[in-house]
């Protein structure tokens, strides 16, 4: 039941003739071999010898069977270049009973990518060796336990009847093969393969197969007959309401996350393929491109071919990679069928196949908000998703997909993310050496702004000096004195809000950069950004005479960044004597404006909290180096303020002074946690386990705050780093369990907190931190269970984490290779141990030789 026709013909009724039968036969033939834009046969010379009657009759029925081609698409003929080429399928269109999809000039491709990247026509998968069908069964005809009832649409290779199974009493579709004996190896393991496919299928939602026989050497199928038509016929190019396109594609991804579970994959989903019955239940058809995970495509298909329809189909479809396309390709179509549903277009669409399928490779879809104005961006989010360019930024599964329609429909909030400024920065860099790329192209981001701020005060500090002669000069003159000090006011108000816009914006570039270079593991790249930044600011502070108000808040951002980051360089214990200082000196500059900030704005929340934050960092490297007194110090302060603003903030929302409630409450908790750790230094486990309960307390509800409204965070990762703290709390409270021999509770703690790390993953698929941490988690699982006696389980953790850890060493900078190349070693070791105690000798003796090797 595929969805396009080269040649649509009307069913062949009983009241015709043998002769006139034969005669509508032969011009069918005729035509069906006629190249578009050649002269069609002439009816005349088809219909000598009939009766005058028979005559009337043939001119009839030749006429409706032309007005059917030319409305069923165009022949595939022998191209001499992708200009002239013109595309078709081989399967049938419906003409009644809505059993097949109706034909479309831009639907089923099957190609090849040529060495100079031109699009080919691979004439093995698309075109049949012999054109010639055989006879059509007429109404009445018998073919094994089956009565032919009538055509329902055809094709240049196949033909699908209505017919009535004689034993059962049961009204079905069947297809056949019209070339037969004829018919090429490849076309016949297709035509199987289809039936076989969709046979396996037990789904309300899927059409089913009855049976599969043969008739006269063409193989044939009996499928569920749908008395309905396609849904793109009754979409008419109009959208929908978004709430009932939600639930019909919810239906359908549920059906196809069952057929992924049982090992096949779609590859040509779209509207076409769509059945609805009568009372709008959808239906999947037409598995002729379907691929099924444990069998062999071998000689249907090879590198290159291109399968599948321009406008639906995924990246990795249209770049011929066939055996890499798996479920993720028809979670991007189920995307794009939502699109048209709302949009009542395709998300790509072009003059030709070729053009189509080259805006799918390289351009990014227009958002449906902009097709459908109101839209919900809900809706917009999911759709957006699905039609992400990389398979893994999809959601993973077909039924992530319909959990978060589902949501959607009940009003409840969606798992999706919009994407992010930083991440439409990425995309754009994608095509370019990405570390070079990205530090350039923030740098001059950031000096754009920048350079309004340093303008804005150099311009001040004249019209100062230039007020200041003009008081001089007026001295005698009391009343233009008066008008030049209300002239000076406004002027330093307006200059001074100015400067402060500009700041600010360059403090959330230089935060929500630094992040994503982070979280990109580009560390090299993140050290330059930030130093960078750093002189900028000092130079606004040395040309702004009243002082570096205006630039603190950058200021402080910057320099904690640079201390950040110099900690994390002291991790290597050959140099720690040379970064730590550095940390400290960074820390100490950031807590020195942060004081000034909060001594001159006390009732600013962004100054408290810019001071805790100091504060903590300095308590921290005071831990890390053992000053025990000088931490707890530190420590006390920085909980006292974060607590105040938690329990009463003094400044409202809308205002750059403002901190967001998710973020205040993970800060408390942050604190609590330090607290925590100091009091273990310390030996008081009591202490410890009081502030390491409230740190998981708070970490909880902050991650629930953030997910339930995302307009609670100002974190430019998402809901990750909230999941990633409530993880680590989770694992502390894991390790108390194991302690006092609680193993059960031990193991549910870790399963939480195995869940929030595999969903910072997944919802940040370039997440180095996120990747290593989930790595480092499923690495103590995998000890437990090796310790437990569960052997299998611990090959299939250490496993895991080698796969993550692979990703961490290819995305990765030269500054962490090292690190992350003896953790994927640890990993395969695991594997090597746990697959040898599990009875896997050839996986542990391959990771053996890959960790050696590593």
């Amino acid at each position: 039941m595929a969805s396009t026709s080269r040649d649509a013909l009307p069913t062949i009724v009983p009241s015709l003739s043998n002769g006139l039968t034969d005669a509508l036969d032969r011009y069918r033939n005729a035509l069906a071999g006629t190249p578009s834009g050649i002269t069609l046969p002439d009816e005349g010379s088809f219909a000598k010898g009939l009766s005058d009657t028979d005559r009337n009759r043939f001119l009839h029925e030749a006429k409706s069977v032309r007005s059917s081609r030319s409305h069923a698409g165009t022949v595939v003929s022998s191209p001499a270049s992708p200009e002239t080429m013109s595309y078709s399928s081989d399967a049938p269109s419906t003409h009644e009973g809505g059993q097949v999809a109706p034909a479309d000039p831009l639907q089923t491709v099957a190609g090849a990518w040529s060495d100079n990247g031109d699009f080919e026509l691979n004439a093995s998968v698309a075109v049949p060796s012999d054109r010639g069908p055989k006879t059509r069964l007429g109404f009445g005809h018998s073919l094994v336990d089956y009565e032919i009832l009538g055509e329902l649409g055809a094709g240049g290779m196949g033909v699908v009847y209505k017919a009535r199974h004689i034993a059962l009493n049961r009204i079905v579709a069947l297809k056949m093969i019209l070339a037969g004996g004829r018919a090429t190896q490849t076309q016949l393991a297709r035509f199987r393969g289809e039936a076989l496919a969709v046979a396996k299928l037990d789904h309300p939602n899927i059409v089913r197969v009855y049976d599969i026989g043969e008739h006269e050497g063409s193989p044939f199928f009996a499928m569920e007959y749908v008395d309905g038509d396609a849904l793109d016929k009754k979409l008419d190019h109009k959208p929908m309401e978004p709430p009932a396109a939600a639930a019909l594609v919810e239906s359908v991804a549920r059906a196809m996350h069952y057929a992924h579970q049982m090992g096949v994959i779609h590859r040509d989903l779209k509207p076409a393929n769509i059945m609805l019955t009568h009372d709008g239940i959808p239906k999947i058809a037409d598995f002729g491109l379907a691929k099924q995970l444990d069998g062999d495509e071998e000689g249907m298909t090879r590198t290159g071919v291109v399968m599948g329809t321009p406008n639906y189909m995924a990246p990795e479809q249209a770049e011929g990679n066939t055996k890499h396309v798996d479920h993720l390709a028809d979670v991007y179509a189920l995307g794009a069928t939502l699109y048209e549903l709302v949009t009542g277009r395709p998300p790509f669409q072009g003059a030709s196949a070729i053009a189509i399928i080259a805006q799918v490779r390289s351009n990014d879809p227009v958002n449906p908000g902009q097709l459908t104005p109101g839209l919900s961006k809900d809706v917009e989010t999911i759709c957006l998703k699905c039609l992400q360019k990389e398979p893994a930024r999809r959601y993973a599964t077909a039924e992530a997909l319909a959990d978060d329609l589902r949501r959607f429909r009940n009003g409840e909030p969606i798992v999706a993310r919009p994407v992010s400024s930083v991440e439409l920065i990425r995309r754009w860099c994608r095509r370019k050496p990405r570390e070079a790329t990205l530090t350039l192209t923030a740098a001059g981001l950031i000096a754009v702004l920048l350079v309004g701020a340093i303008v804005a005060a150099i311009v001040f500090r004249f019209q100062k000096a230039e007020i200041a002669v003009a008081n001089e000069n007026l001295n005698q003159q009391k009343a233009e004195v008066e008008r030049a000090n209300v002239d000076l006011v406004a002027s330093n108000r307006a200059i001074t809000r100015q400067s402060d816009l500009n700041a600010e914006q360059a403090r959330y570039m230089v935060r929500n950069l630094a992040a994503e270079l982070k979280v990109l593991g580009l560390s090299k790249s993140r050290e330059r950004l930030v130093q960078y930044v750093l002189s900028n600011l000092n130079r606004l502070e040395r040309l702004t005479e009243e002082g570096a108000g205006i630039a603190d808040r950058s200021r402080v951002s910057a320099l904690v960044q640079i201390g950040e980051l110099f900690q994390e360089l002291a991790n290597d214990r050959d140099r720690a004597g040379e970064f730590l200082p550095k940390a400290e000196e960074f820390y100490k500059k950031a807590h020195g404006v942060a004081q000034t900030m909060a001594a001159q704005n006390p009732d600013s929340d962004l100054a408290r909290g810019n001071l805790a934050l100091t504060l903590s960092r300095l308590g921290g490297l005071a831990l890390l180096q053992g000053q025990l007194p000088e931490a707890e110090k530190f420590f006390i302060e920085a909980l006292r303020l974060r607590q105040e603003i938690v329990e009463s903030p003094r400044s409202r929302p809308g205002t750059r002074e403002y901190l967001f409630p998710a973020d205040t409450i993970a800060s408390l908790a942050e604190s609590h946690n330090a607290r925590a750790t100091l009091a273990d230094a310390q030996k008081d486990a009591v202490a410890a386990a009081g502030h390491r309960s409230k740190a998981l307390d708070l970490r909880r509800k902050a991650y629930e705050m953030a997910k339930k409204d995302p307009a609670t965070t100002e974190e430019p990762a998402g809901l990750a780093p909230f999941q990633q703290e409530l993880a680590k709390s989770y694992l502390q409270k894991a390790a108390a369990a194991a302690a006092a021999d609680k193993l059960a509770e031990a193991r549910e703690d870790l399963k939480l907190a195995l869940e929030l790390r595999q969903q910072a993953v997944t919802e940040n698929a370039e997440g180095l931190p996120y990747k290593k941490e989930l790595a480092a988690l499923l690495f103590k699982i995998g000890a437990d269970q090796l310790g437990a006696g569960e052997a299998a389980e611990a090959r299939d953790s250490f496993d895991r984490m080698a796969t993550l850890m692979d990703q961490v060493v290819k995305q990765g900078d030269e500054a962490t290779s090292q690190e992350n190349r003896r953790l994927y070693a640890l990993a395969l070791y695991g594997v090597g141990v746990a697959g040898r105690k599990a009875g896997d000798p050839k996986k542990a003796t391959a990771a053996m030789r890959e960790c050696v090797r590593l």
